[in-house]
């Protein structure tokens, strides 16, 4: 079985690297032009542990939740979920100061880029 078309394997990365590679060096090499690139900042909410531990923080300190929320939130799926969907402006500052990081340590230093 091929499995470069199923998203997430070694095979899929590894066909989607080369359709990177050969896209790049077309633009560049045949066509003369400068190479972009773009970065999406994807939050990916749902998939963030350090995400799943603060909420579970958060919601043990409020005091008009059940007392076990801040536990199921770590251990169930469905509870994140909900806490990600009700706790917004805890997520939306939590990826704000991810993202101040991340463009601070990584995309100045490396691509020099400062805002965007």
């Amino acid at each position: 079985m091929h499995t470069g078309n199923v998203p997430g394997t070694d095979a899929y990365w590894s066909k989607t690297r080369h359709e990177f590679k050969a896209a790049s060096l077309y633009q560049s090499h045949i066509q003369k032009r400068t190479p972009a690139f773009f970065h999406t900042g994807s939050i990916a909410e749902f998939h963030d542990y350090d995400l799943r531990v603060l909420l579970s923080k958060y919601v043990e300190k409020l005091t008009n939740v059940p007392a076990d929320l801040h536990q199921r939130i770590l251990d169930d799926d469905a509870a994140f979920t909900k806490a990600v969907q009700t706790y917004k402006q805890v997520v939306t500052h939590f990826f704000a100061s991810k993202m101040e990081i991340w463009m601070a340590l990584f995309m100045k230093p490396v691509y020099g880029v400062t805002g965007g």
